[in-house]
């Protein structure tokens, strides 16, 4: 029986900058599919949704199943939404899209994000990082210890923030609680910190 996963990467894409577009085939499948190229990995097009929450819903999904994804923003009849593209590791015959004149600038992504949610594999605690007098609350999962900086936050607010996070170089995960999301910043360098009882 296949062990159901509790997490997923996902890379949240900002702009137009971070990523390229191109045509990718895949083995045993016939025809083209849209794709996006990311830090040398290739996510093709699953489907477009309108809500955060919906994204969210199917992130838990592609966790359960261990796939990676990427996310973009998309504009339709002038309604913001989301695509949501499914990392695809074999690929064959890519078609990027034109050069845009004599030199083209590397592509770069933003930092990863790792999105859990079950509640009963991640455990909140203490942290003390070197660089910050105060201990930081923080959640433990995977042997890492990512400090809590934005909490009870909607979907979108957490989406909008950990794609702000990523952005500038955090690497960040996205937790669920009961209703709502806790973004938190990944410490290489926290120790586990136990508050005095009163």
């Amino acid at each position: 029986m296949p062990q159901v996963k509790h997490a997923t990467t996902c890379k949240l894409l900002a702009y137009k900058g971070q990523y390229k577009t191109c045509h990718i085939g895949i083995p045993q499948a016939e025809g083209k599919r849209i794709a996006v190229a990311v830090d040398g990995n290739y996510f093709r097009f699953f489907r477009r949704f309108d809500t955060a929450q919906q994204v969210m819903a199917v992130a838990k999904r592609l966790a359960q199943r261990g796939s990676d994804f990427a996310l973009t923003e998309s504009f339709k009849d002038n309604k913001k939404g989301y695509r949501v593209w499914l990392h695809t590791p074999n690929v064959e015959n890519v078609t990027t899209e034109a050069l845009d004149g004599p030199l083209r600038l590397p592509v770069y992504g933003p930092s990863p994000c790792f999105m859990i949610f079950d509640q009963a594999h991640y455990r909140p605690c203490y942290i003390k990082v070197p660089d910050l007098p105060q201990p930081r609350v923080a959640i433990y999962y995977d042997k890492r210890f990512y400090s809590v900086c934005g909490k009870d936050l909607s979907a979108v607010s957490a989406l909008k923030l950990g794609q702000k996070l990523v952005g500038r170089g955090d690497e960040v995960a996205i937790a669920s609680t009961d209703k709502t999301y806790v973004v938190c910043l990944w410490e290489p360098e926290a120790i586990p910190y136990q508050p005095p009882k009163t």
